[in-house]
């Protein structure tokens, strides 16, 4: 039997006992095969399902997280309640507060208001008290004035007082020059006879409203102790001598005695003697005759007061008023 008839027979007899392990074995081939792959999926499972787990842990981590920040944001929104309730506190206090600085602001400009009505009624009454004392002051001046001055714009019969003599009255007049002038002399009518006696001119005599002489005495008195301005104005009204020259305080002589030097300087006098239109024996003489010295206030000879009646009374028809200022 050849080689090939033995393969044959061999192959008729084997194959079919062969046959089912070739079968088995391709198909264990094949489950190795889905074993190996089942293996593979599995190995691919377990990193998934690591990774699922990882994700899990990690989700729960989040989760964890986020109930502390659910948590943290309920703190947060009830600290937020909180402080709206406090923010409406302070609006409510800020808002009661805008109310008491207004009610505040009125009050301070009700107290301006009355601070500057209290400081007007102040300085009112400081005026008022400084008026008061100014009118103080110049009652007291009043009380005790010893010439017209203190009398400012008087025009009437007022008193003064002089050392030496009780208060008496005296015309003061504001109306020709100024303030503070006392007439000595008037004369506006022929209703008082100037033909006096030495006494009557040394007393004074007349009406002080109308025609009347102050008398020596009291223009001696008046004129002690400083010197006077004269003013002696016209039947026409005019100022005819106006000076200042009047008697200087420390000297002996008198007013008396410088006011007729005076005008018989300005030639508006001329006594030409002593012996005329008198009314008593005692002015009866010459100048050159020595008469019986009758003094006032010891500075003022009996020679000087005849000189000085003569001025007074013999030229009275060229003058109308007479009159002093210290």
């Amino acid at each position: 039997m050849t080689r090939d008839e033995d393969d044959e027979r061999c192959g008729a007899i084997c194959y079919p006992i062969v046959k089912p392990l070739l079968r088995y074995a391709a198909l264990c081939q094949g489950k190795d095969a889905t074993i190996n792959d089942l293996k593979d999926n599995i190995r691919e499972k377990d990193v998934y399902i690591a990774q699922l787990k990882s994700k899990i842990e990690l989700t729960n981590s989040m989760e964890i997280q986020l109930k502390d920040k659910e948590t943290i944001l309920h703190l947060k929104a009830n600290e937020i309640v909180k402080m709206e309730k406090d923010i409406g506190d302070r609006e409510a206090e800020i808002h009661e507060k805008k109310d008491q600085i207004s009610k505040m602001e009125l009050q301070i400009q009700s107290r301006e208001t009355l601070m500057q009505s209290k400081d007007k009624l102040i300085r009112e009454l400081e005026n008022q008290v400084n008026s008061l004392k100014r009118t103080q002051g110049k009652l007291v001046d009043i009380s005790e004035a010893s010439s017209c001055l203190p009398f400012t714009d008087a025009t009437d019969i007022l008193t003064i007082e002089l050392p030496g003599t009780g208060p008496f009255l005296v015309p003061c007049n504001s109306s020709v020059s100024g303030s503070g002038w006392t007439v000595i002399q008037r004369r506006v009518n022929g209703n008082e006879n100037f033909n006096r006696t030495w006494n009557d001119y040394k007393l004074g005599f007349g009406d002080l409203r109308e025609n009347f002489f102050l008398g020596l005495e009291k223009i001696h008195l008046m004129t002690l102790s400083q010197s006077h301005e004269f003013l002696w104005k016209d039947f026409k009204r005019r100022i005819v001598c106006h000076t200042d020259k009047l008697s200087s305080p420390g000297t002996t002589r008198s007013l008396s005695l410088s006011l007729f030097l005076y005008l018989y300087e300005c030639e508006y006098v001329r006594v030409s003697g002593c012996d005329k239109d008198t009314a008593d024996s005692d002015f009866g003489a010459a100048p050159t005759r020595t008469p019986t010295p009758t003094p006032i206030g010891g500075e003022m000879s009996l020679t000087m007061a005849q000189i000085l009646r003569e001025v007074l009374r013999v030229r009275q028809r060229q003058s109308k008023v007479f009159m002093l200022k210290a």
